[in-house]
């Protein structure tokens, strides 16, 4: 009866006042949502279609994640559309996704062939704090062989974790014969284990300790480097262990 009592109350008071209740029943999925269900497609179920989806509806709701994600799908797609590629990781890198401007920067510089342009993603994908946009940028500077200012962005990767940047820093001390300093990074990178940055890392850490520069040679623990460093894709390190070690 009390029950019964308090609905009517309350019902007459929504109806009376025309208070909006409608916030409690509004639908919870966010662009937030949306991403996870792309991750979970794209990760977990390797459907890249259905997460496609997904990514989309996050990116139309302005997660800059989720359009990086829709655009590096279209760039794994064949044939390449770039432009359709392009489209949505310049959202993403208006969004302020580091990533998304890292990427625009590769294909500037590896498809259109404009560095310039490339420098210029890069640089706002390291003032973002994504790593590999730092350790792309420090490449660029390298090819224009300014090694001094590529070193800086280097450094900045590295400390940000990634392998490439570490690894690159590590080849930088090499050249300048500080090969303790090279070593150490040599060994940051190739602890990550990230793809062929730390492959590459592995490889060069293992050139020291198979030839022993600087540290005590060790053919063992350079067997396992190289092993090491063909996982992770280093062609190179494949032919270095097979020749040298599986004889």
């Amino acid at each position: 009866m009390i029950i019964r009592l308090f609905l009517f109350v309350f019902l007459a008071t929504v109806y009376l006042f025309g208070l909006d209740f409608s916030f409690l029943f509004k639908d919870e999925k966010n662009n937030k949502y949306f991403l996870k269900k792309g991750l979970y497609y794209y990760y977990e179920e390797k459907n890249k279609g259905l997460a496609l989806e997904f990514f989309k509806k996050a990116c139309e709701m302005n997660n800059s994640e989720a359009c990086s994600y829709v655009g590096y799908i279209y760039q794994q797609m064949k044939p390449v559309d770039y432009n359709l590629a392009t489209k949505f990781y310049n959202k993403s890198c208006n969004l302020g996704n580091g990533w998304g401007c890292n990427n625009l920067g590769a294909i500037a510089q590896n498809i259109y062939k404009n560095i310039e342009k490339a420098k210029q993603y890069y640089y706002i994908s390291c003032k973002l704090n994504y790593g590999l946009g730092c350790a792309n940028l420090g490449y660029i500077f390298e090819l224009k062989k300014q090694y001094d200012i590529a070193a800086k962005f280097y450094i900045k990767a590295c400390k940000l974790d990634n392998a490439l940047g570490c690894n690159n820093l590590g080849s930088f001390y090499a050249r300048k014969e500080m090969y303790s300093k090279a070593i150490r990074y040599y060994e940051k990178s190739c602890k990550i284990s990230d793809g062929l940055g730390s492959a590459l890392g592995c490889f060069n850490l293992a050139e020291f300790y198979e030839f022993g520069i600087e540290v005590k040679k060790n053919l063992t623990k350079a067997k396992r480097l190289y092993y090491k460093a063909c996982k992770l894709g280093n062609n190179e390190s494949c032919k270095r262990y097979v020749s040298k070690f599986e004889k």
